[in-house]
């Protein structure tokens, strides 16, 4: 959507008599894409938190569970093992929905600065009125004071370095709970 808002910010072919109406009309759309934004943010803040919390959780539970039927003689079963193999493998499609958040977010903090380019380049520009520099000063301003990237619970943001910091996270607990069954 944010793609589609940029390229008919950068076309601009409109008459100067329906011009007014065309940028109120994109100035309008973008702050939809805002409000949409904040209802999102708003909705999926504590969601996200409990998701993260949980894949870190079920998967260090994941290999104590591992190291316990290890330790069992009488427990070495096939069907103790298939639990752990089911039990890994949807750890493993938390984790890629996970990931899938992480980029599909990053791409659209990649359109918003997109906008925001799009935006300098076209204040930068001369060929625009001043009604033009006024919408795109304001859409400016409103992305600088309304955008903040997405989160669980202010606990972290949802970006590009997330599936990075819940691996180094939950890695660091498997290795402690390696050296305290081995050693």
């Amino acid at each position: 959507m944010l793609r589609v808002w940029i390229k008919a910010v950068q076309k601009q072919n409109v008459d100067n008599s329906e011009r007014e109406r065309h940028l109120e009309m994109l100035f309008d759309v973008y702050f939809d894409i805002q409000d949409a934004y904040k209802i999102i943010e708003k909705t999926f803040h504590l969601q996200i938190a409990f998701y993260a919390i949980n894949v870190t959780f079920q998967s260090i539970k994941n290999v104590m569970t591992i190291l316990v039927i290890k330790n069992y003689e009488s427990i070495k079963n096939i069907k103790y093992f298939v639990l752990v193999f089911i039990s890994q493998t949807w750890l493993l499609k938390s984790i890629v929905v996970f990931i899938h958040l992480s980029v599909e977010c990053e791409r659209f903090y990649a359109a918003m600065r997109d906008v925001h380019d799009a935006c300098i380049i076209l204040m930068n520009s001369e060929q625009f009125a001043e009604l033009d520099m006024r919408v795109y000063k304001n859409i400016h301003r409103a992305r600088r004071s309304l955008f903040s990237k997405l989160d669980g619970c202010r606990l972290f943001q949802v970006d590009a370095e997330l599936p990075l910091q819940l691996s180094r996270l939950i890695s660091s607990y498997i290795i402690v709970c390696l050296q305290f069954a081995f050693l």
